[in-house]
């Protein structure tokens, strides 16, 4: 286990200095914080179409008087109504009471109260942490596939592997330490998102006018959980990455091999769904499929951001968060095992160039 560790950090002092690294950091910082800036004006524009007229009555003469349930409860529309002639007035006291009648105003009250928390629960911490980290998830799988592939994929066409081999490194230790190497620079790489995103719900949360409502922020609990869950969520496809790398010795190939197999997936199992959505094999086989096993894992009902998450699986079908971990335990264990096997196996050539 020693040497596998000092493997780790060696490895880590040859990929610190690759500028693709930091790109690939940016663009996963970079995601969390566009999802909660647009949501924080949506939630300005919710508060603007409150106030928006969307209500109206005749004043007898053909013509629409409009006026916003804010007017109304202010006490406005009563004002306006007290300068026109008496059988207008009456006209426009009795549209009134229909108004009130059918709660018009309370229910359009209810849906802005909760179209504000809706909004409010990406920007307010510490549960915009937990949003943001499930949000990041999607995009984080297409990042780990490409670094996966290239730290591996690097080695293969340059020729490096051989050179490794020769001085008594062994194999299994080798491909050991990228693999813990990828899973940690994870962990590290969502930490980091966190602290901007942190330092953003706090602004954002200050430029709310004072009084408006905003969703609970929930407990310190709900991100840390959702941290250990999106980092185990991205562990199948470094697995995937290593063993797809492995079979093609290429960093192209590989990678590619690996995006075609979760948009494939994604897109056969969204075509397939509405068909046999009757049937409830069919159900059953989804349950054992990556994709929708990862998409049930991340699932949690005071998290938003899981339906944006895996946008290609019926989220609302999800299995259990205990069965999709095995099924991700299954499927990392499989495609790792094969990555060590065929890696043990293979005689290691030259340098490829690819």
């Amino acid at each position: 286990m020693g040497q596998v560790l000092r493997l780790t950090r060696w490895e880590w002092f040859k990929l610190r200095r690759r500028w693709m690294r930091w790109i690939l950091l940016a663009v996963l910082v970079a995601i969390p914080q566009v999802w909660l800036w647009t949501e924080f004006f949506a939630y300005g524009n919710t508060t603007n179409y409150y106030e928006r007229p969307t209500l109206y009555f005749r004043d007898g003469e053909d013509a629409t008087i409009s006026f916003s349930c804010a007017e109304l409860d202010d006490g406005t529309v009563d004002a306006r109504l007290a300068t026109f002639p008496e059988e207008y007035r009456l006209d426009g006291l009795e549209s009134i009471a229909q108004i009130r009648e059918l709660e018009i105003c309370e229910e359009q009250s209810a849906d802005y109260v909760w179209a504000l928390k809706w909004h409010s629960q990406i920007f307010v911490a510490p549960v915009s942490l937990a949003n943001g980290l499930a949000s990041s998830h999607f995009f984080g799988v297409f990042l780990v596939i490409f670094l996966a592939s290239s730290l591996l994929g690097s080695e293969y066409g340059q020729g490096t592997l051989r050179l490794a081999l020769a001085k008594g490194v062994s194999r299994w230790q080798l491909l050991a330490s990228k693999a813990l190497l990828l899973t940690l620079l994870v962990g590290v790489a969502l930490l980091i998102t966190c602290v901007p995103l942190f330092i953003s719900s706090l602004i954002a949360t200050a430029l709310v006018p004072e009084g408006r409502e905003l969703a609970d922020p929930g407990g310190w609990s709900t991100p840390l959980l959702m941290f250990g869950r999106v980092v185990l969520g991205l562990v199948p496809y470094i697995a995937l990455a290593l063993l797809l790398t492995v079979l093609t010795s290429s960093t192209t190939l590989g990678t590619s091999l690996a995006f075609v197999y979760i948009i494939a997936e994604g897109v056969i199992i969204s075509a397939m769904g509405p068909v046999f959505d009757r049937y409830s094999w069919f159900q059953n086989l989804l349950d054992f499929n990556l994709g929708p096993a990862v998409a049930g894992w991340l699932v949690d009902e005071s998290v938003r951001a899981t339906g944006y998450d895996s946008s290609f699986f019926p989220l609302d079908k999800a299995q259990s968060n205990i069965k999709a971990l095995f099924v991700m335990l299954a499927y990392t264990c499989a495609m790792g095992g094969a990555a060590f096997r065929l890696f043990l196996r293979r005689d290691v050539s030259g340098a490829k160039g690819s």
